[in-house]
């Protein structure tokens, strides 16, 4: 009941909502179109009074005048540009108007006066009856105006809301029907989901097939479900007696255990590693050498680890789960060897490896001490990931250089790039950068592959944001002809002169004479060199004004 009740309510209240909302948006266009409309019609009014009469026919006179007034039922009003009343159709004669005060000020009046045409709509200060006036200002010499009593819209007005009322109630009453119909169609099959669940939960019997008898289409659903369910477990048996033969069919021992270390499963590799030294728990081994090996496991917990039993190499993959945890175990002696032996050819082209491999080994077997506070722990994780940035970084530099050397030097580009283009992906990639960089860069169109000349963008950039000390990095971009002229200056320290033809050297680093602090991987500078030969062109350092750096990079278009 109480679902019934909330789904009633949800829907009812919903649809309601958004009706009152549509009713008083309905009122209020239709309330503004009524007014347009009578706006309108006062404006045919002044024109047919100026199509009729002049100035001089608007006299008390002309008692054609009170008669269209009377039969329009409209107030006619002649108004000279000074604001003098000379004619009004509420008034017997030129004497009455002697107490009508000026109508300069008033909004209408002005309007039409400035703008040729103005409306308004206010309590008249003369008749003191609301009024809706419109005010047309005829042949540049006098106003005519033509008003109509508010009460008149507003008894139209009253008439629309209370009918659209009267709808609206017969909606609420339709959708009151509607939402119980729905609500009661949605709950009960619902209800009777939970006390499935429910009985599910006790483990009490469920006869399916009282839910097969119902008329709703999720109760048909759920005994359907059901049945698949039934299926589907007869297919998990028969897919787990397959499992069986297939992990017993391994070369790599299986082992799944549960919290207490107790085995439920093993392959047959397990038997065959191990022989009839261990039963059903892990926890009651008698055989030294593997209490040993066992324990090694259970203290290095997930993940993979090489460990040494009987004479062999075992690689050993541990992935704890909720309840259980699965250990696979892979002979890997032969594999050990073929590493040994190829950890000799790697150690002869890995010296610029070393330094960086050699902070992470070193952290993190210091963090394997459980006495380093947290502080010092935060420390040494950062100075791994540093290591570990500044070897990615080698290795794809590495990679860039062997793409530029390998590459044919003929080639053309097919079509050019955008230095609008090159501007907002460096605003982008450097949006964080700690150093101000100034972009003198011309909109142009450059014959470039876009990644070449972003790589030595980049490179320079990099090089000037980690070694100057300056605040600012300007760029430079522009185009001479065939030629495309970069500059990167930075604010110093400037690169002794015994340096200058040593920096674009692979594997060499200014760190030492210029930032103590950083250094980057040594190619970047090699990456721009070869990227300059690629198009016929050079790269050169000098000295700027502000005693800093400036690269000069000078590409020819292809």
């Amino acid at each position: 009941m109480k679902l019934f009740i909330k789904y009633f309510t949800m829907i009812f209240l919903s649809i309601s909502a958004v009706l009152i909302i549509s009713l008083f948006i309905i009122i209020n266009i239709v309330g503004n179109d009524y007014l347009t409309e009578k706006k309108n019609i006062l404006i045919n009014n002044i024109n047919m009074l100026n199509n009729l009469y002049t100035k001089k026919d608007f006299n008390y006179e002309n008692k054609h005048l009170k008669t269209i007034s009377n039969s329009l039922g409209i107030r006619i009003t002649v108004i000279e540009k000074n604001g003098k009343v000379i004619y009004d159709s509420t008034f017997s004669s030129t004497a009455d108007l002697e107490k009508v005060e000026n109508h300069l000020g008033r909004k209408e009046i002005d309007n039409a006066l400035k703008y040729g045409i103005g409306d308004d709509s206010r309590v008249s200060s003369t008749v003191k009856v609301r009024h809706l006036y419109v005010a047309k200002l005829i042949d540049s010499d006098y106003i005519l105006r033509v008003s109509l009593p508010y009460k008149t819209l507003e008894t139209y007005l009253s008439d629309i809301k209370y009918h659209i009322i009267l709808i609206f109630l017969l909606i609420i009453i339709t959708i009151f029907l509607i939402s119980y119909y729905f609500s009661k169609k949605l709950s009960i099959p619902i209800e009777n989901i939970n006390e499935m669940i429910s009985k599910l939960e006790r483990n009490e019997q469920i006869y399916i097939d009282e839910y097969n008898n119902h008329d709703d289409k999720i109760s048909q659903l759920m005994y359907n479900l059901f049945k698949m369910m039934i299926s589907r477990q007869n297919i998990i048996n028969e897919e787990r007696s397959k499992m069986h033969s297939i992990l017993s069919a391994l070369s790599d021992g299986v082992i799944m255990i549960d919290q207490k270390w107790h085995i439920i499963y093993m392959n047959d590799k397990i038997k065959e590693i191990f022989g009839d030294k261990i039963d059903n728990s892990l926890e009651n081994l008698k055989d030294f050498e593997l209490i040993k090996f066992f324990s090694e496991i259970k203290s290095k917990g997930d993940g993979k680890h090489f460990i040494k039993y009987g004479g062999r190499f075992y690689e050993i993959t541990s992935k704890s789960y909720e309840n259980h945890r699965i250990l696979v175990f892979h002979d890997s002696t032969d594999q050990m060897r073929y590493h040994a032996f190829k950890s000799e050819i790697v150690a002869n082209i890995s010296h610029e490896l070393k330094t960086p491999v050699s902070i992470l080994m070193g952290y993190a077997e210091t963090l394997n001490n459980e006495d380093i506070d947290e502080e010092t722990k935060k420390k040494f994780i950062k100075k791994i990931f540093e290591s570990s940035v500044r070897i990615d970084n080698l290795i794809n530099d590495i990679i860039e250089l062997h793409s530029l050397e390998s590459r044919d030097r003929n080639f053309t580009v097919p079509k050019p790039v955008s230095s609008e283009d090159i501007l907002q992906e460096l605003q982008e990639i450097y949006k964080d950068c700690s150093k101000n960089l100034i972009f003198q860069i011309d909109n142009t169109g450059l014959n470039v592959y876009k990644e070449h000349i972003l790589s030595i963008l980049k490179n320079l950039i990099d090089n000037a944001v980690t070694y100057s000390t300056g605040d600012n990095v300007v760029i430079g971009l522009k185009k001479s002809e065939k030629n495309i002229v970069i500059s990167v200056d930075d604010e110093g320290p400037a690169i002794p002169e015994e340096e200058k033809n040593k920096i674009f050297e692979r594997f060499y680093t200014g760190s030492k004479s210029r930032n103590k602090k950083r250094s980057g991987t040594g190619l970047g500078l090699a990456i721009v060199k070869h990227t300059c030969e690629l198009y016929n062109g050079y790269v050169e350092l000098q000295k700027n004004a502000k005693g800093g750096n400036c690269f000069k990079v000078v590409l020819t278009e292809r």
